[in-house]
């Protein structure tokens, strides 16, 4: 019998984050919303890409290619992987990470720059002052829509108040129930097997997620 199925691969990365990113304690830290456990929200953030983009591959999805991606008038040329999106109908749900990673690679194969660099500083949309935050926040978005994740009303230094996105009590027994071993698996069989694919895949996806920085107006 197949494991349940609730969260797509990257968020059970996200969900999961204390397994796939290491511990963080002040500074650039993402509190996983089920244990509580502050980790790395940079490390995170390309777990999860990396979940997303694999997962498609696994599921016949889309092709990866290694490939070369020029700037400076060719003068300089980095590693990259084309994203091929394939014939096979998607059955991710609408607003997931998978979803809209498909979506983004389609529209950029039209003009031949559907590679990994370009299609996660494209889907970034624009630039944040902590840019790896907003991945996170991107893929707890998701969760809200589908109702995994509920909105409740917060207090910042116990004066200013905001809404965020909380996990209801319903949500937990769900993910408990979907274990995460299966895409740390994935995960590690890429970096075992597939080295040269990997290294150029977290290079492309942290180095486009850095471009996305907000630059401050004395920069």
């Amino acid at each position: 019998m197949a494991d349940p199925m609730y969260f797509t691969p990257s968020e059970v990365v996200l969900l999961n984050g204390e397994h796939f990113a290491p511990s963080a304690s002040v500074f650039n830290k993402y509190e996983v919303l089920a244990s509580g456990q502050g980790v790395n929200a940079n490390k995170l953030a390309v777990a999860v890409w990396s979940a997303a983009l694999l997962a498609n591959e696994q599921y016949g999805l889309i092709r990866l290619t290694p490939s070369v991606n020029s700037t400076l008038f060719g003068l300089v040329k980095t590693p990259t992987l084309l994203v091929e999106p394939t014939s096979v109908q998607p059955g991710w749900p609408a607003g997931t990470l998978e979803a809209e990673l498909l979506g983004v690679a389609s529209r950029l194969q039209i003009t031949r720059q559907n590679n990994l660099h370009m299609i996660v500083y494209s889907w970034l949309g624009s630039d944040y002052g902590a840019p790896y935050q907003m991945v996170l926040k991107e893929i707890e978005q998701g969760l809200g829509k589908r109702g995994l994740m509920v909105e409740e009303q917060a207090k910042a230094l116990g004066l200013f108040k905001y809404k965020k996105l909380v996990l209801p009590d319903s949500s937990l027994p769900l993910i408990a129930q979907q274990p995460f071993a299966p895409v740390q698996q994935m995960l590690q069989q890429c970096e075992q097997f597939r080295p040269d694919v990997w290294k150029t895949m977290q290079k492309n996806i942290d180095k486009a997620i850095s471009q996305r920085t907000e630059q401050s107006d004395s920069d």
